[in-house]
């Protein structure tokens, strides 16, 4: 099984590659040009795992809740991968990342860059208190109600599993971002 796996739903570049029995993580916090620190991160984490782009079988992508700019970012880079060597994709939710291995009764939550946060069901939940926002808001995520606050270090392991567990359901069908809302763009156009 040898597959890529981009972040870019929030302030970091997350890229996952896998060969085989190697996996490599590689995360960049980057300055300003999110495109570029993909491209890096994704040179570093292949070499790590000596695996070259011709290699790759898989091309999976966080599609969603996120950054609008990140997702759009991620998305494109990982189908102008998959189109420039004919491989499969995969989209994956940040919120099934979070909940893998845990119980049904479990809600992910999110940070926005807003105040409030994604759950599992993609709704923006306003009944969070500030202590609980603050709790969460420089985390990838927390699973409720356990509270269990995921480190970056976790959440990489969770999406290498997820790539490896759903990688049969990878497909040649372009991503498309899953935006919670239509930016501000789309929404002056339509009002």
């Amino acid at each position: 099984m040898k597959f890529l796996a981009i972040d870019t739903s929030g302030k970091e570049v997350l890229v996952v590659a896998r060969n085989e029995d190697a996996c490599s993580i590689v995360e960049i916090m980057p300055e300003i040009n999110v495109s570029t620190s993909a491209m890096g991160a994704i040179s570093q984490a292949l070499a790590d795992v000596s695996l070259t782009p011709a290699a790759l079988e898989m091309i999976a992508a966080v599609v969603g809740p996120g950054s609008f700019t990140g997702l759009r970012i991620g998305v494109s880079v990982a189908n102008g991968i998959a189109y420039a060597l004919s491989c499969r994709l995969l989209a994956v939710m940040a919120v099934d990342v979070l909940l893998l291995g845990r119980a049904e009764e479990c809600v992910a939550l999110i940070p926005s860059r807003v105040g409030c946060c994604y759950s599992k069901q993609g709704a923006v939940c306003g009944e969070l208190t500030p202590e609980e926002i603050s709790l969460i808001a420089d985390s990838v995520g927390l699973v409720a109600p356990a509270t269990h606050v995921l480190s970056r270090a976790q959440y990489a392991a969770n999406l290498d599993k997820y790539c490896v567990l759903h990688f049969e359901e990878s497909t040649t069908q372009a991503l498309e971002p899953v935006y919670l809302k239509k930016s501000q763009a789309e929404r002056l156009r339509h009002d």
